[in-house]
C-alpha cells in the first residue's frame, strides 16, 4: 500500500513573522528546479541571484540556506517569481521541505545559516 503524505500548504511552516511584509521578499526560482512545495528550504545562486532547493553538496551558492518558499510553485521549465521568507521569522522544523538529496544530518548547517538572517527553526 502506498503511503500518502498530506501537504499543509502555503505558509503553514511559519510559526511567527515580522509585521507587514518585513520577513518576506519577492524571489525567483530558477527554471529546472521542478515542482516545489511551500516550506522548501532554498539556496541563492551567487551568479544570478535566483533561488533553487538548498543542497549543501552544490557549489553555486545554493549550498547555503537563504530562504524558505512560501507558496507551491512549478519551476520545471521556466523561472517563477514567488515569495520567500528571508528574515525575521520563526518556522516549524517538522513542516519544512527538503531536496531529496539532503540527509537528516545535513540539515543542521542549514538551520545555522538561516539563523544568520534571524529565521529561527523551532
Amino acid at each position: 500500500m502506498a503511503v500518502k503524505t498530506d501537504h499543509l500548504g502555503a505558509g503553514a511552516f511559519i510559526k511567527s513573522e515580522a509585521n507587514g511584509d518585513l520577513s518576506r521578499e519577492a524571489i525567483v526560482i530558477v527554471s529546472g528546479s521542478g515542482k516545489l512545495l511551500a516550506g522548501t528550504v532554498l539556496g541563492k545562486i551567487t551568479a544570478s541571484g535566483k533561488y533553487k532547493p538548498y543542497d549543501n553538496d552544490n557549489a553555486d551558492g545554493s549550498q547555503t540556506a537563504a530562504a524558505i518558499l512560501v507558496y507551491d510553485v512549478d519551476a520545471t521549465s521556466a523561472d517563477v517569481t514567488t515569495v520567500g521568507i528571508v528574515r525575521l521569522a520563526e518556522v516549524w522544523t517538522n513542516r519544512l521541505q527538503w531536496a531529496a538529496s539532503v540527509l537528516t544530518g545535513e540539515k543542521a548547517p542549514a538551520y545555522t545559516e538561516l539563523a544568520t538572517a534571524l529565521v529561527i527553526v523551532r
